[in-house]
This record gives structure tokens, C-alpha cells and sequence, in this order.
């Protein structure tokens, strides 16, 4: 990988004071979009169902916090990189995905099935933090959206920033607790 990146570098004629950072982006960008594709087509091959688990948690703890955080938000949850978002918000985000996790584990598996709802909290917290490191990396590269085919949304990288992080995360939690439908 390393040999690769940085011949990549070398044959596309980089400028020499651009160099360094053009292998750091190539290293980062990589794994940081490579990782969470691979976890979830890993997850769709073995049990589709786990994706619509995914989503749920994701992009329902994702609303539960926006309107949480747009009614009640009061104290901030990082000011510098996200200004709007609130703990009360993050807190009705984490509870909502649980939620989701519990209603996907009833009714899928019959019952509520503990170390799920684990993997689905740590799922949750994933997202929530998935989403804050684009919004940091959005803040470093001094853009406020991502792109504008969603309007008012942010682009539709803001809307699967936090699979990035939760995809991952729900894979190697499912790993952890032997998951009947994921093999390692």
C-alpha cells in the first residue's frame, strides 16, 4: 500500500512541497471510505437485514437528534466543530438507535436480545462521532456543505457520514458478541 501510494504520488508528477500531504490524504482517504464499504458489503452478503439494522440506527438516531437538539438543545456539544449540535440532541439520537436495535432484535429474533442492544449503543455512538469528524474535516478544508444535490442537508456525503463510523463499528460488535448471521 505504501509503495503504492507514494509512487502514485511520484508518477502523477506532484509538486515536491506538495508531496507530504498528497500521501497523507491518499493514506487517510483510503481506508477512511475503503473500510466502511467493505463492512457493509460484508454485512449485505451475510445478512441483508443487518443493513436495514444499520440504517435504522444511523438515520433515525440522526433525526431523533436533530429535533431533540432543535427543541430542547441547550448546551453545546462541540462548538468548534459543530455548533449546532447539542447533548440533548446526541442523548435522543443514542436512545432512539437503542430503541431501533431493540424493535429490529424483537422482531427479527424473537426477543430482545442483550449483547445487540450493546452493539447497536456502540453503533450509535459511532454514527454520532462519524458525523462530528466530517464536520471537523469540512471546518479544516473551510466548507460548510459537502455539496449541494440535498439542499439543506449538507450534500449527500453529510448524509452517510455516520455510516462511515457505524458500519465498522456494527460489523466488529457483531464480530465480538458471535453474532449467529456474521461469520468472521
Amino acid at each position: 500500500l505504501s509503495l503504492g501510494l507514494t509512487s502514485l504520488v511520484l508518477f502523477s508528477r506532484t509538486p515536491v512541497h506538495e508531496a507530504l500531504a498528497a500521501v497523507g490524504v491518499l493514506s487517510f482517504g483510503i481506508p477512511y471510505f475503503a473500510l466502511p464499504i467493505a463492512s457493509l458489503t460484508w454485512l449485505q452478503r451475510h445478512d441483508p437485514w443487518v443493513v436495514f439494522l444499520l440504517c435504522a440506527i444511523v438515520w433515525l438516531g440522526d433525526t431523533a437528534a436533530l429535533y431533540a437538539g432543535t427543541l430542547l438543545g441547550k448546551h453545546r456539544l462541540a462548538p468548534v466543530v459543530s455548533p449546532k449540535k447539542s447533548w440533548e440532541g446526541a442523548i435522543a439520537g443514542f436512545v432512539v438507535s437503542v430503541v431501533a436495535t431493540g424493535v429490529w432484535s424483537y422482531c427479527r429474533l424473537g426477543g430482545i436480545d442483550g449483547p445487540l442492544l450493546l452493539v447497536g449503543a456502540l453503533t450509535a455512538i459511532a454514527a454520532q462521532v462519524g458525523d462530528l469528524v466530517e464536520s471537523l474535516l469540512k471546518r479544516g478544508a473551510g466548507v460548510k456543505d459537502s455539496g449541494g444535490v440535498l439542499p439543506g442537508h449538507g450534500g449527500m456525503f453529510d448524509r452517510m457520514d455516520s455510516m462511515l463510523f457505524a458500519a465498522p463499528a456494527l460489523l466488529v460488535g457483531l464480530w465480538a458478541v458471535g453474532f449467529e448471521g456474521i461469520p468472521r
